[in-house]
Parts: C-alpha cells; structure tokens; sequence
C-alpha cells in the first residue's frame, strides 16, 4: 500500500496502490484534481464523492458503484438524518445533534457519538447487500475503492482527523465478521479490521475500478 504525501493525498495514494497491483502504469493523470474532490466545503457530503467522476475522467479507468448512501447528500437527506438520529440518542440516553449549530459536515462529525451513528444505520438489508457485493469483487480478486468519513467510528490504531478519506478494502474475514482494509497513513494502518456493521456505518461510497492497461 501506497504511503500518502500529505492528509490529502489519499485518493491519489489508493489510485497509485491500485495500478501497481494491477501491473499498469499511470499515464497523464491528474492527481490533484482527484485529491480535491474530498476536499469538504459544504454541510453535505455531495462534494466528497465526486471522486467518482474524477477518477473515471482522470486515470481513464472503469469505475463502477458497487454501494453508495445518500443520506449527507443534500439539506432534506441531513434534516431526516439528524431527526432519526436525536430520536435514538434520546432513547439511548446520549447527546442529540444541535442542528443551529452545524453549519458544515466537520461539524456534523464532530457531533456524533459512534453508538448512536452505528444504530441509525444498522439497516441489515443495506449492510447485507455492502458486504455481499464488496466481498464479490474480493473474491475476484479485485480491491475495492472504499470513500468514507472519519472521526466518528473509533479504529485501532486510532484515526482522530474529521473528513473523508479514501481506502482500499483488500479482504474479509469471516470467522470474525469484518472487513480487512488499508490506509495510506502508513503501515501501522494497513491491513485494518472493522466489523461490517461499523464499516457500512462509515461509508459514502464504494467503487469497483478497474484500470485499462
């Protein structure tokens, strides 16, 4: 796995880990471009995965969306959001999410409890359908682009910056129920393991990339 330069060289490290394993040189890419498409700006988190299209347009590559949530992609998604998620922070006896106060998605992170955010989206229908078609691109022997948000789900070892970042699922196990990814943070951090719930928790998109050689 690819080391990345700087907080924001994510993508562009996993892109780089994806064309090694794939025996395949880059050619004329524009990695900056793809690095500024998790840059957060705004309260939803639309902007971070417009990845999508920068990949595809930049490194020329086929990009598939194996699984996506929509749910900080727009102001109606957020609100429905934070009301399911103050509901069982009441019932849990946790803090609720001041939603006056949360005028970006950095914010909305640091707001979170990991509880609670892990049993608003605990769908099983939604972590089944994740698990079934990530481990079907493992299976194949294909690593699978995977875009999520830190600062909420706590990981070992421990990743405290808020925003989105980048990975690369690369397994699962299924003695354990988790999923085996890698960071670009450096070694410590690769391979990691969450459990599929926590994982589907974290998760904006997922993408099956495939370079053209």
């Amino acid at each position: 796995m690819q080391k990345e330069k700087s907080p924001q060289d994510c993508v562009a490290a996993c892109m780089r880990s994806l064309f090694a394993y794939y025996k395949t040189a880059p050619r004329d890419r524009s990695w900056k471009k793809i690095n500024k498409s998790l840059e957060l700006r705004e309260k939803s988190a639309k902007g971070l995965k417009n990845v999508f299209s920068s990949i595809a347009g930049e490194c020329r590559c086929k990009v598939r969306k194996i699984a996506d949530s929509s749910i900080f992609d727009n102001f109606n998604n957020l609100n429905d959001f934070v009301k399911r998620y103050n509901r069982l922070a009441k019932k849990m006896e946790k803090s609720p999410i001041n939603s006056f106060n949360i005028n970006s998605f950095d914010k909305l992170l640091g707001s979170m409890d990991e509880e609670v955010l892990t049993a608003v989206r605990n769908k099983p229908e939604k972590i089944a359908d994740f698990k079934a078609r990530v481990s079907e691109e493992i299976n194949a022997g294909k690593p699978v682009l995977w875009i999520v948000f830190t600062g909420v789900i706590k990981e070992t070892p421990e990743i405290t910056a808020r925003g989105g970042r980048a990975r690369l699922i690369t397994g699962f196990d299924n003695n354990t129920n988790e999923v085996i990814y890698s960071d670009t943070l450096g070694k410590d951090h690769a391979p990691k393991k969450l459990s599929w719930e926590k994982a589907w928790a974290m998760t904006l998109t997922a993408l099956a990339i495939h370079p053209d050689k």
